[in-house]
C-alpha cells in the first residue's frame, strides 16, 4: 500500500488493521512502515510513541463502539432499545474481539 502523502489518519487506519489482524499486543511501528512502504523514523512525526498510538487507535476503536450502541438506540423508547443494544454490543465484541477485549484492560479503560 504505497502511499503518496503520510499523515496520521492514513497510519492510525493502517494501524487499526493491524490490530484487527494481530491484537493489540502486535501493533509495531516497523509493521505499520512495511504496510504503508515507509521507513520507521517517518512514522514518529505523524504518531508519537507505540504507547501513544496504542491509546489513540483504542481510543477511535471507543469512539465507534459507542457510535454503534447510539445507533442502535435511536428513535426506540422502549423494550426495544434494550434488545437492539444488547445485540449491537455482542456484534461489536464478535466482529471487533481484539478491541473490545483491549476495552476492559485497565491501562486503556482508565485512560478513556
Amino acid at each position: 500500500m504505497k502511499t503518496s502523502r503520510l499523515n496520521k489518519e492514513i497510519v492510525i487506519e493502517c494501524a487499526m488493521e493491524l490490530v484487527d489482524e494481530s491484537g493489540i499486543n502486535g501493533l509495531r511501528l516497523n509493521k505499520i512502515a512495511e504496510r504503508l512502504e515507509v521507513k520507521s523514523p517517518s512514522l514518529y512525526t505523524h504518531t508519537g510513541s507505540i504507547t501513544e498510538l496504542r491509546h489513540t487507535v483504542v481510543g477511535r476503536a471507543m469512539e465507534e463502539f459507542r457510535a454503534q450502541l447510539v445507533d442502535a438506540l435511536l428513535g426506540r423508547a422502549n423494550l426495544c432499545a434494550f434488545v437492539e443494544l444488547g445485540k449491537s454490543w455482542v456484534t461489536y465484541a464478535k466482529k471487533k474481539n481484539d478491541f473490545y477485549i483491549v476495552f476492559y484492560q485497565k491501562e486503556y479503560f482508565l485512560f478513556h
